[in-house]
C-alpha cells in the first residue's frame, strides 16, 4: 500500500476521488441533518417554484463542490507548510498531498460517524473515541514516518498537533463553550 502511494502516478487521482466523495457526502449530510424538519420542504419548494428553485439549488451545490475542492487543495498547502517548516519533516508536496488525502478521507468518515452515532450528544469523550478519527491519526503517523524515513518523534508531534487542531475546529465550529459540551 505504501509503495502504491509512493510510486503510482494514478494514486493521487484515486485518493482525490475518494477524499472528494467522502467530504462531499459529509457536508451534504451535515447540512441535511442540521436542517431538521425543514429538509422535507425542499422537494415541495422545487416542485412549487420550478426553475428558479432548481437554479438556487444548483448554485448551492456548485458552491459546496467548490468548497470541497478548495478545502482539499488549500488545506493540503497550508498543512504542508506546517509539516515542512514548523515540524521539519522533509517530504515533497506530491507525497504529502497523498497522505493528506488519506487523512482527509478518515476525517470525513469520522464526521459521518459522529453525525449518525452521536448527533444530539456533543461530548469530547465521544469525539476522542471515534474509531475513524483514531484510525486516521494512526494512518497519518505511520504514513509520515514511512514516507519521510524518520524516527517516530516528528511524525508523532505532527499527529498530536493535528488532533488538537481538529478538536479546536470542532469546538469552535460546533458549539458555544458551555458545560454541556465539555462534560
Amino acid at each position: 500500500m505504501i509503495q502504491w502511494i509512493k510510486d503510482n502516478k494514478f494514486s493521487s487521482y484515486v485518493l482525490f476521488f475518494i477524499a472528494f466523495t467522502l467530504s462531499f457526502i459529509s457536508i451534504i449530510l451535515s447540512i441535511y441533518i442540521s436542517m431538521g424538519s425543514e429538509a422535507e420542504n425542499i422537494p415541495i419548494m422545487l416542485k412549487k417554484e420550478g426553475a428558479p428553485a432548481y437554479a438556487i439549488f444548483g448554485i448551492v451545490l456548485v458552491f459546496i463542490i467548490l468548497s470541497v475542492i478548495m478545502q482539499l487543495f488549500v488545506g493540503a498547502s497550508i498543512t504542508h507548510f506546517f509539516v515542512k517548516f514548523l515540524f521539519r519533516i522533509p517530504l515533497q508536496f506530491s507525497l504529502f498531498y497523498r497522505v493528506y488525502l488519506i487523512f482527509t478521507s478518515f476525517l470525513a468518515l469520522s464526521i459521518i460517524w459522529q453525525l449518525f452515532m452521536f448527533r444530539d450528544t456533543s461530548n469530547i469523550f465521544f469525539i476522542l473515541a471515534n474509531p475513524f478519527l483514531l484510525s486516521g491519526l494512526f494512518a497519518l503517523f505511520i504514513l509520515l514516518k514511512r514516507m519521510a524515513n524518520l524516527s517516530w518523534k516528528k511524525p508523532l508531534l505532527f499527529t498530536i498537533f493535528s488532533l488538537f487542531v481538529y478538536l479546536a475546529f470542532t469546538f469552535l465550529g460546533g458549539c458555544v463553550f458551555d458545560e454541556e459540551y465539555i462534560m
